[in-house]
């Protein structure tokens, strides 16, 4: 598995007014928090983010991830925009984003010399053997059979995250998130990365998990099962227990569980929906570890019989 490192404007542009705006129930509220606290959000910047919200719920992770995140510059990502999207969208889009570059660009900065660190230790520990048996292992059980390369662009954040946080932008393009306060080991940040990297396997794979399952079970459940499916293998799951960090994986499940569950009072509104999905996740994928273990054990691809039987495990959770 062969990996490439970015740090771009663009990509980090997207997080953080993702993050600013609150559009989704998955963006870092704790992100807009801090920020508040730092250096405020007036009156323009409230308006500014509300008419980016409404793009952002027609233009979502599917669509404008890869314009903002794939080109190379911020320039290039405009242009990409300018193609896709009505004028006067591309206009209110391309205000919010000028409005904040110029505090993005410091605070980027402010973090280079880590991302630059970072990039040089994980190139190094995805060379180690255990690394490579980590992916072997998430290969065969996806049914993936060929080399998955995968480009990673750091985001920069605010604050101290549990897990640190990533996403699968497209096949082969993952972001990952980082900051000054994160108290992790690599194995955290290389388990991340595995699993967003699993979820362009599965598509490549011809597994669809996600639109198959929505077809029976809802776009909710199919986005949970999908995901829990992932999180019983890595970063938490039986692949981390094996490979990465040798704690099993059921401790790594329930401490995250705990942990979300304590500081889940002092949220409200979307960060508390989003919390609690989160934790609905967890508690799905510590149910599904046995299954997925043994599956592991076998050298076992994931098949239909799985997926009957996760299915089943979510319905009898609800």
């Amino acid at each position: 598995m062969k990996i490439n490192f970015y740090y771009r404007l663009n990509s980090n542009l997207l997080s953080a007014v993702d993050n600013l705006s609150e559009w989704s129930i998955h963006v870092r509220h704790e992100y807009r928090k801090e920020w508040i606290t730092r250096y405020g959000l007036n009156a323009k910047e409230g308006r500014l983010l509300k008419n980016y919200s409404k793009l952002r719920r027609k233009y979502d992770w599917t669509v404008m991830d890869p314009w903002m995140t794939l080109p190379e510059t911020v320039d290039m990502s405009r242009k990409e925009t300018e193609k896709n999207i009505k004028p006067d969208e591309q206009e209110k889009l391309w205000c919010v984003f000028d409005h904040f570059t110029p505090r993005i660009k410091e605070l980027m900065e402010l973090q280079r010399e880590l991302f630059v660190k970072k990039s040089v230790d994980l190139n190094s520990a995805t060379h180690d053997s255990y690394f490579m048996s980590a992916a072997n292992a998430l290969s065969r059980f996806l049914g993936y059979n060929k080399e998955y390369d995968i480009n990673v662009f750091f985001m920069h954040s605010l604050t101290i995250f549990e897990s640190g946080g990533g996403a699968n932008i497209s096949p082969h393009n993952i972001t990952l998130e980082l900051s000054n306060e994160f108290r992790f080991d690599n194995s955290r940040l290389l388990g991340i990365m595995l699993h967003e990297a699993a979820h362009g396997m599965e598509k490549e794979a011809g597994l669809n998990i996600r639109e198959t399952l929505s077809k029976t079970i809802g776009k909710e459940g199919a986005e949970i099962i999908d995901e829990a499916i992932m999180d019983s293998l890595i970063p938490q799951g039986i692949i981390t227990e094996r490979y990465l960090t040798f704690r099993p994986a059921q401790k790594n499940f329930e401490s995250q569980i705990d942990w979300m569950n304590e500081n889940l009072k002092t949220l409200k509104g979307k960060a508390r929906e989003g919390r609690e999905q989160n934790i609905k996740r967890r508690m799905f994928a510590l149910k599904l570890l046995p299954l997925t273990t043994k599956y592991l054990d076998n050298r076992k691809p994931i098949d239909d019989e799985y997926l009957k039987k996760a299915i089943e495990i979510y319905k009898a959770m609800k």
